[in-house]
């Protein structure tokens, strides 16, 4: 496998070329639906792994290729790796905040 000029994995398959995430997630999961793009949920271009990759349309693909460009949660923590969570519908969160919101329930829950 090599990279393309955008950082994207390539891969030849019986003289063809493919992205090679495509051609993971073709062979793994089944068709990419028509008119679907795959987001790469973990913002890796290169990776290939199936359950990173979901099909969306292309602008909900802009939408969460410039979301994860952004360096800082809105409360301006920074989005390093031990204060960063992907979650399920691949959305970043800011660990220390919601910590502080657990927090601020759980001290509510207690003055009841």
């Amino acid at each position: 496998m090599s990279l393309d000029k955008d950082g994207y994995g390539q891969i030849k398959v019986r003289g063809k070329v493919y992205r090679a995430h495509r051609w993971s997630y073709m062979q793994l999961v089944g068709a990419i639906p028509d008119g679907a793009e795959l987001d790469h949920r973990c913002r890796l271009r290169h990776c290939v792994n199936p359950a990173h990759l979901e099909p969306v349309d292309h602008s909900g693909n802009q939408q969460r290729g410039l979301y994860a460009r952004k360096e800082f949660c809105i409360n301006g923590h920074a989005y390093l790796p031990d204060n960063l969570r992907v979650d399920e519908r691949g959305r970043r969160r800011c660990r220390q905040c919601e910590r502080e919101k657990y927090r601020r329930y759980n001290a509510k829950r207690a003055g009841m």
